[in-house]
């Protein structure tokens, strides 16, 4: 039986997440939408005060006009290249590891094991990421999404993706999920002196509307699986692994060392193979729930 069928190009550098990418996200998120309807307003005001009303209305208009007219030429004639299909692999896709040697994918689904660690921080607080104290642990927090990156291999790293909280109004819970080969590379992490430093701020100097936490996950081989949607590259499907080679010959660089391949999880979801995977894991978790009642 072949292997799975990877979905996405493999690259010749790891996509590095971005601090700053989010920046403006979360600085709106950590408000409510009156709040920010009320800097909008506010906003607004100031500018009447300073031009005549019909040129003072003119900024808000356009906009008004833009959204309206590119929503509605969107939902009449959808293109293909619509920012909202942005990195969107069409069709039934699912997440696999490759070999970490010949970058092929294994004929059976979740041959390899895997470490989920999620890590967040929530402010309590009506200034969000702005209270007292946000921007330490900000910077406590980037410099060591920096440091796992730039040791990604070291660590075992496969990939990370941030997610917010949408449990109340202002969405200012952030947290990230990071996938490891094993617990050992995460191990390595946690004792880094960044991590450590920021974890020693957070319990003995962050104030108490401060609030950090973290979950860690060691799943076995063959008891984990995925499915995405026509969805672009997401959570596990969007991490990469440092391979030597491609699928095929070994590539040589030119100082005479190993080429390395960064070959994506993302794979064409054979739908015997991801319903066979969820069957075989209900059936593990019934023979274990009976054991577990006859032990009783």
């Amino acid at each position: 039986m072949s292997g799975f069928t990877s979905r996405l190009k493999p690259q010749e550098a790891r996509s590095i997440w971005q601090a700053q990418d989010s920046g403006i996200t979360l600085l709106k998120d950590s408000f409510k939408l009156r709040t920010l309807m009320l800097f909008g307003a506010l906003g607004q005001a100031a500018l009447c005060s300073f031009l005549p009303t019909k040129v003072a209305a003119i900024p808000a208009t356009l906009l008004a006009v833009h959204s309206f007219v590119s929503s509605v030429v969107q939902y009449v004639k959808p293109r293909h290249d619509s920012p909202y299909m942005d990195n969107v692999v069409l069709g039934d896709t699912t997440a696999q590891l490759p070999n970490h040697e010949t970058g092929l994918f294994a004929s059976i689904p979740a041959a390899d094991p895997v470490v989920v660690f999620h890590f967040g921080v929530r402010f309590n607080h009506p200034l969000g990421i702005l209270c007292p104290g946000g921007r330490e642990i900000g910077d406590h927090f980037y410099k060591s999404m920096e440091l796992v990156q730039e040791k990604a291999e070291d660590y075992g790293l496969l990939g990370l993706t941030r997610w917010q909280s949408g449990d109340r109004d202002s969405q200012n819970t952030m947290m990230f999920v990071f996938y490891f080969r094993d617990a050992e590379g995460l191990r390595r992490f946690a004792a880094s002196k960044i991590h450590r430093d920021a974890a020693e701020w957070a319990y003995r100097v962050g104030p108490k509307h401060i609030g950090t936490f973290h979950e860690t996950f060691c799943v076995p081989r063959g008891a984990y699986e995925s499915f995405y949607q026509n969805m672009p590259p997401t959570l596990l499907g969007q991490a990469r692994v440092r391979c030597a080679t491609n699928g095929g010959e070994k590539e040589e660089t030119g100082d005479g060392g190993r080429g390395q391949h960064w070959v994506g999880t993302l794979v064409d979801a054979e739908k015997g193979f991801v319903k066979m995977q969820f069957d075989k894991m209900l059936k593990t978790s019934q023979g274990f729930n009976r054991v577990d009642k006859e032990g009783e």
